[in-house]
């Protein structure tokens, strides 16, 4: 292989460290954030507003950006997002009152709704195997996001909150000039029109939340988790590790999807259905206090879980035809419904206390069930 054939390689793969770079840099911010917003005037009981409004961003603009991807070209907009999410980064950092939060979040959610409708598809038109390209780029994001949250609570506490900002904005900086030297393949273009393109995302969209809705719990977990596991008899340090391990099965599972997902035996359907089953099973475990067997069932959930973003977003992007970007829109559109709808549950679970079960136990008892019966009716529809 001669330079040029290195270079033109090497330049081919950098998405794959944007991909890294940006989760690391959104993670890095992960005690941070909470604290920060706290604060400036944010009360403790609504910080679920932070993600609630990212959220929000994300499923009005993850549609058209994917559309103008598709129309435009992939790398100008993973550059603008980029961009897109240092100012949120900045605005945080001088952020002092809850709507600068608020503001913040609502960019950053921007940032991402431009960001994955354009680095996925692009990972899908680069590698020769799709499924294989799109495994190593989650891959390596969960392994960006796993990097960040280990250092998140160094960094917030030798640095400050708002210093671990302008940190996460240094990060990416960083990726922006690794954007600007990504080598994208040349093609003809050939977008639907953006009605056509916001229906076929929305439809993906609509298709996906029966389907995958199990990952939609995981930043509810993230946030219940360790009162549980807490109470369960495990130290803040096991807990931490355990956090850690979940995310690190998570990122594992990309690759183990790009292999098995062509396979007869693999349902995304029933496999987000037993995933469910076993959160279900650790909610129960949880509740009778066996660690042991709580323990077990969440790994059992995480690697189930993991098994569904490579595989369904493949199929999103593989159904869109040409318009990937509108495939993946309508994916990353699913994502942030399902984490919406599971927050706006568990709030009211936790406030009615099912069962005279604690709040938190209670919380995830009414997601779940809400959740696997979503995911019943994608089995149906599947079947």
């Amino acid at each position: 292989m001669n330079n040029e054939e290195f270079e033109a390689g090497l330049r081919g793969r950098l998405y794959l460290l944007v991909g890294a770079l940006m989760p690391l840099s959104f993670s890095l911010a992960s005690v941070a954030r909470p604290l920060l917003a706290v604060a400036v005037g944010v009360q403790a009981g609504i910080l679920a507003i932070i993600p609630l409004v990212s959220n929000i961003a994300q499923i009005f603009f993850r549609p058209i950006f994917g559309y103008l991807s598709d129309k435009h070209g992939r790398k100008i907009f993973i550059s603008i997002a980029v961009l897109i999410y240092a100012t949120g980064y900045i605005i945080y950092s001088i952020a002092e009152s809850p709507l600068h939060i608020i503001i913040a979040s609502f960019v950053i959610g921007i940032g991402i709704g431009c960001l994955w409708p354009a680095l996925m598809p692009l990972s899908a038109e680069i590698g020769s195997n799709a499924r294989e390209s799109l495994g190593s780029l989650l891959m390596l994001s969960f392994l960006g996001s796993l990097i960040g949250s280990v250092f998140s609570g160094f960094v917030a506490e030798v640095f400050g909150w708002r210093e671990t900002y302008m940190l996460s904005a240094l990060v990416a900086l960083c990726a922006f000039l690794v954007a600007v030297m990504l080598k994208e393949p040349s093609m003809k273009r050939e977008a639907p029109d953006i009605r056509s393109s916001l229906k076929l995302s929305y439809k993906i969209a609509a298709r996906s939340v029966t389907r995958i809705n199990s990952i939609g719990l995981k930043p509810i977990l993230s946030t219940y988790l360790p009162v549980i596991l807490l109470d369960l008899g495990l130290t803040q340090t096991i807990i931490g590790v355990f956090m850690a391990f979940d995310r690190l099965i998570t990122s594992i599972m990309q690759k183990v999807s790009a292999k098995v997902s062509t396979k007869k035996l693999f349902r995304i359907p029933a496999i987000n259905l037993l995933s469910l089953g076993a959160l279900l099973l650790f909610i129960t475990m949880a509740s009778y206090h066996n660690l042991l067997l709580a323990i077990s069932s969440y790994i059992t959930y995480s690697v189930g879980a993991g098994l569904l973003p490579t595989s369904e977003l493949a199929e999103a992007t593989e159904r869109a035809g040409r318009a990937k970007g509108s495939g993946a829109g309508g994916f990353g559109v699913a994502l942030s419904f399902t984490r919406i709808i599971a927050g706006s549950i568990a709030i009211a679970g936790g406030s009615i206390e099912i069962a005279s079960l604690s709040p938190v136990i209670s919380a995830l008892l009414a997601s779940t069930l809400a959740f696997m019966f979503l995911s019943i009716i994608g089995v149906i529809k599947g079947s």
